[in-house]
């Protein structure tokens, strides 16, 4: 547990830094944000302005917005229908490292090939799905409570909120024919590169 705190911590101090970089954020955005929607609440260096917190988004994958809209999934913390102001969001990480290669396989499959050398074609997440190389929020079926989560009221489960789901999850082809989908490759894709 002592690793991950630290880790936090120095991560928190790291992207408090760095959102000080002209080319990445605003001068707006450089200022203490809130964590929450509340103006009352507590300022932290880590966290972004609240009408700035769109900036959490690289430019390229503001788009994001939207299509999260569109699918009804909540962004964790979650300012206006758009993301946290935490930088170090993990559900933030994964979109903008992952969505600049939603539509582009051959790019994706040398991202994954990197760690995982016996992929050699990415499918859609879901095998009957509407042709998403990287999904995030994934659940699996929402038929299937696998543990009993979901709104108290009615059950059922949401991508992003009130159940368990991996931030983003992608899909490969492996040697022999064999599909992985995999979500633990998309945490050592995004978390530890390299």
């Amino acid at each position: 547990m002592a690793k991950v705190r630290s880790f936090l911590s120095e991560e928190k101090q790291r992207q408090a830094a760095l959102k000080h970089d002209p080319e990445l954020f605003t001068l707006s955005a450089q200022a203490d944000g809130h964590y929450s929607a509340r103006p009352e609440s507590p300022r932290y260096p880590f966290c972004l302005p609240l009408d700035v917190a769109g900036e959490n988004l690289f430019v390229g994958v503001r788009n994001q917005i939207e299509a999260f809209a569109a699918k009804g999934i909540p962004w964790h913390k979650g300012i206006e229908g758009g993301p946290t102001t935490h930088l170090c969001s993990s559900q933030v990480c994964c979109v903008n490292f992952l969505a600049p290669f939603a539509s582009k396989p051959d790019a994706l499959l040398a991202l994954v090939r990197a760690h995982y050398q016996d992929a050699t074609s990415m499918v859609n997440v879901d095998p009957h799905g509407r042709g998403d190389l990287v999904k995030f929020e994934r659940i699996g079926n929402r038929m299937l409570n696998y543990l009993d989560e979901g709104s108290k009221r009615s059950g059922t489960r949401t991508r992003g909120a009130n159940c368990t789901s991996a931030d983003a999850a992608v899909r490969y082809w492996g040697k022999g024919g064999r599909s992985t989908s995999s979500a633990s490759a998309v945490e050592r894709l995004c978390l530890r590169p390299g």
